[in-house]
């Protein structure tokens, strides 16, 4: 399976890459911030003493569909990878193995209501405005 525009996240064209994503996900030498997903997934479901197939049950998706998960075969959907998160109640960037000094500021709303999400957002906005007329003066 090739894996296209991943690249694209570190500042490269999209090119399409001929290894296959189990491969891309293993490589040292590929800062790719999924590569720690499958292990991350699994020792979530093993701390809550669940199997594959309930937690395929939980996110809508087959026992073979984790297994391939965590043995890097795949990766999820982006709302699936939201759905873990919510369940496991990490942010995706946790969930991926991200240090926790590159958490994105969306992966961490994402894990609040949305009506709250909407108001932080929005502060930042006007924040971030402030300062930046601040600085071109």
């Amino acid at each position: 399976m090739a894996f296209l525009g991943h690249a694209s996240m570190y500042g490269k064209p999209y090119t399409a890459c001929q290894a296959p994503l189990a491969t891309i996900l293993r490589c040292q030498w590929y800062d790719c911030p999924m590569k720690r997903f499958p292990e991350q997934i699994k020792q979530l479901r093993i701390d809550k003493r669940m199997s594959q197939a309930e937690l395929g049950d939980i996110v809508g998706v087959s026992r073979a569909a984790v297994s391939e998960w965590e043995s890097a075969k795949s990766v999820p959907r982006l709302d699936k990878l939201a759905e873990l998160a919510r369940f496991f109640d990490v942010s995706i960037a946790q969930l991926s193995g991200t240090p926790s000094a590159k958490l994105s500021i969306d992966a961490e709303l994402a894990r609040l209501p949305e009506d709250l999400q909407t108001v932080l957002r929005e502060s930042f906005k006007t924040t971030i405005d402030t300062f930046a007329a601040r600085k071109k003066s």
